[in-house]
């Protein structure tokens, strides 16, 4: 396959999945609200925040471990793109660890500190329970994902979004029919939908880039600072734009009512599908900008660059 042939492909089968989780979106959220009611579907849109969150600060490790793997790799230099991916794996493992025992111990307490209805605390926690395993699990992993990248197989990545997203669905409207509609429900459908997504990154991550292995005796701690060292500006600047417009959902619940923190949340659902319509075009033209970077060739990394942004 040309290499046009599969950034197209690779923008095509995003896109169908794009089209595919914004369907599902306008169709289940006004489903949900019906089944659960609006204040619980915006606890629904709080527990997806917290993982957000969570993830701008796993970007101090994640943000540059694709940079520094790949390039190794496509330098012929295993060894150390070995270093650079047990670092990146036993890192994200430990700070997702500690972020996820941060955000369990905020849960517990969550009545105290949060207005929330008391017939709806223990589903919450629940839910947060649920929605944090996703957040532990997708970064325990994380690391697998330069695999799809280093090969240029998004393509392949794209279809397992698809997938996700349908049993995501699939999983809620079964939930639902089996068991009393409940907000936790929405949660374990996220998680089971993540295990689609990212078992499939370390299939691919073997099969592409069979140099790539865990081992704890790879990992250096000074590897880890380097990434930390490049991804912090990146987790400053992303939590940046969160305290200029992701505070809405606190403050809505806790200076007006969890009702219409609800009702925000409904709104942000919509919005969101704009603001993340880029993610549709981007990925397709990573791996060559990766792979050009890597063996010095500046002219064609310019022309991919021009490409992308066209």
């Amino acid at each position: 396959m040309s290499q046009y042939s599969r950034i197209i492909r690779t923008i095509l089968i995003t896109g169908l999945a794009f089209a595919v989780n914004i369907l599902i979106t306008l169709l289940l959220v006004p489903y949900i609200t019906e089944m659960i009611g609006t204040e619980a579907y915006g606890w629904v849109k709080a527990a997806k925040d917290a993982i957000n969150y969570c993830t701008m600060l796993m970007l101090v490790i994640q943000e540059f471990s694709t940079r520094f793997i790949g390039v190794n790799y496509h330098n012929g230099d295993y060894k150390k793109a070995n270093v650079y991916f047990n670092s990146a794996f036993f890192g994200d493992i430990f700070l997702g660890m500690v972020l996820f025992t941060v955000i369990m111990v905020i849960v517990v307490n969550i009545d105290s500190l949060f207005k929330i209805s008391p017939d709806l605390t223990a589903d919450v926690q629940l839910l947060f329970l649920f929605t944090m395993l996703k957040f532990l699990q997708m970064t325990s992993l994380a690391v697998f994902e330069c695999g799809p990248m280093i090969a240029n197989r998004m393509n392949v990545v794209g279809r397992f979004k698809l997938f996700s997203y349908l049993t995501e669905a699939a999983a809620l409207l079964l939930l639902f029919h089996l068991f009393e509609p409940r907000v936790y429900l929405v949660g374990l459908a996220l998680l089971l939908s993540s295990i689609v997504t990212t078992v499939p990154n370390i299939l691919i991550c073997r099969k592409y880039t069979p140099k790539l292995h865990i081992r704890l005796k790879d990992f250096d701690v000074h590897a880890v600072g380097k990434l930390v060292g490049n991804g912090i500006w990146a987790s400053l600047n992303t939590l940046n734009n969160f305290l200029n417009s992701g505070c809405d959902m606190v403050m809505t619940n806790l200076m007006l009512a969890p009702l219409q923190m609800g009702q925000i949340a409904i709104i942000q659902s919509i919005s969101a599908i704009i603001t993340s319509l880029y993610a549709v075009v981007a990925p397709a033209f990573q791996p060559k900008m990766l792979e050009t970077y890597s063996h010095g060739e500046h002219d064609q990394l310019m022309r991919w660059s021009y490409l992308a942004m066209k």
